[in-house]
């Protein structure tokens, strides 16, 4: 049973550690922003979402790294095989004092491409406008997540959101095709705070059904932030899981995963479709990121019972020096 979040991230100016039911209604970590340093180069902000089916994998992010502004969307149609990326960033893009916040606006506009976030109550709605993708999409209630606040080595704190199996009505426009989603088929991660410069992590995020029908909803994340963030969301219901073990040959979005928690809760394979991939060198900064998307079987080990189930999502191998 996890606790009910606390008002504010940080509490008399130090960070409220812990795993909590729920958002976290004030983010701010503007008083850990002693100087441009800290804002420009450790401090770092993003929201993805993912709306991952059968049909469709889509996966949506802006993100203010201080001294880059990032978005990427990418959409792959399974029956099809059919792949849209766009993508677009720009040096010192977000104003000095733009917080990151669920509860925020977020834009980034690149030419003809445009992305926006807009809070409305407990839902989130989402906009893209592109060439050869377009997107329209309503995260609704997504108040029902884990909140988690980390330690980061020698930076500060590192604060996170994760919801997933959230449910999301959408009208994706891929080359002049229109695909509609209506059911729990999100996925959310809001991410604020100070990670350590050489920064590690696979991850697995993922929505879908057991054998009974029940909705499962996964975040799954190694060498990162421990395992606090590892959660399984069935019929809603968050179950806290253990540290996660992420097998897989490289490159990673060639080889097939296996997936399993140490308390033996979750055991699941993955086959990926198709990745979206990302690899920066400028020097004293690196990035490099592939995230596969594709279809996870496996099973739940609850109340002595296996469970089976189909989910569909990504994974991600991602390492940082920022």
């Amino acid at each position: 049973m996890l606790l009910p979040a606390p008002v504010a991230l940080l509490k008399n100016n130090f960070p409220s550690f812990g795993k909590y039911n729920g958002p976290i209604e004030d983010t701010s970590v503007a008083s850990w922003q002693s100087g441009f340093l800290d804002r420009r180069f450790k401090r770092k902000g993003w929201i993805y979402t993912g709306i991952y089916n059968a049909e469709i994998a889509l996966g949506f992010a802006i993100a203010d790294t201080g001294y880059l502004g990032k978005a990427f969307i990418y959409c792959y149609h399974f029956p099809t095989q059919t792949f849209v990326e766009e993508a677009a960033q720009f040096p010192f893009y977000y104003h000095k004092d733009f917080m990151p916040s669920l509860k925020n606006e977020w834009l980034f506009k690149q030419g003809k491409l445009l992305w926006h976030i807009a809070p409305n109550g407990n839902d989130l709605e989402f906009k893209f406008e592109g060439k050869k993708l377009k997107a329209d999409f309503v995260l609704h209630s997504i108040e029902k997540g884990m909140s988690v606040v980390a330690p980061a080595g020698n930076r500060p704190f590192n604060f996170t959101y994760k919801h997933a199996a959230i449910n999301v009505t959408a009208e994706i426009v891929l080359n002049n095709n229109i695909y509609k989603v209506n059911g729990n088929d999100a996925v959310l991660d809001f991410t604020l705070g100070f990670p350590p410069r050489d920064t590690r992590w696979n991850w697995a995020s993922a929505t879908g059904k057991t054998i009974n029908g029940d909705t499962v909803g996964i975040n799954l994340v190694a060498y990162f932030n421990g395992e606090m963030e590892n959660v399984l969301l069935l019929n809603g219901k968050i179950i806290s899981l253990s540290k996660a073990l992420f097998q897989y040959e490289k490159p990673a979005d060639k080889s097939n995963w296996h997936i399993t928690t140490n308390d033996s809760i979750l055991e699941m394979q993955f086959s990926p479709s198709g990745a979206r991939k990302d690899y920066i060198n400028a020097g004293i900064l690196k990035h490099q990121f592939v995230q596969p998307f594709g279809k996870f079987e496996g099973t739940l080990l609850l109340e002595g019972n296996k469970i089976p189930f189909v989910a569909y999502g990504v994974t991600e191998e991602h390492h940082s020096l920022w």
